[in-house]
């Protein structure tokens, strides 16, 4: 990773996580961009860093949330929902989240798996907040039905948090 743009963004990444640009693993991502190695931890610190690190980006991710993921998805309706949050998933089950409190959260599955991250990270944000019920639109995201093979509704997938 040469280029200027990724020489900025490891440089950003390094700060946000308190290390040299030459002591993170490096990996490529599902989208063919380098990826930088952390723990869950250090990346949901580095997240609550973002949009002091980056405001411009912060701003411009929060002013046009379906440039991000696309309508109906998770970092979509999550900036829709939460003023002031900013929000972007990852491959194999991870979502990080500023929230505008200026704390970060980051969650991984640990299997990869897609299909929990949506409700645990909806579930967890509104928890956070100290919000009784998940406002719509997320709430959709909270709470995803589960289909068997004729398409008809079986269940629902709920993240559960204990205390």
């Amino acid at each position: 990773p040469e280029h200027p743009a990724q020489v900025a963004a490891l440089r950003a990444f390094a700060t946000a996580v308190g290390t040299a640009p030459g002591d993170l693993a490096t990996g490529v991502d599902g989208c063919g961009v380098v990826a930088y190695a952390t723990s869950v931890e250090t990346m949901a610190s580095a997240w609550a860093l973002m949009p002091s690190l980056l405001p411009e980006i912060s701003a411009a991710m929060r002013a046009h949330p379906v440039l991000v993921e696309g309508e109906g998805r998770l970092d979509t309706v999550l900036m829709q929902t939460f003023d002031g949050a900013t929000s972007k998933c990852g491959a194999e089950g991870l979502s990080c989240v500023s929230l505008p409190d200026g704390r970060g959260l980051a969650v991984k599955v640990l299997d990869g798996a897609d299909r929990a991250v949506d409700p645990a990270t909806v579930g967890l944000v509104a928890r956070l907040l100290g919000l009784e019920a998940v406002p719509e639109p997320a709430a959709k995201l909270a709470r995803p039905p589960i289909k068997n093979d004729a398409g008809n509704d079986v269940g629902e997938l709920l993240a559960v948090f204990p205390g």
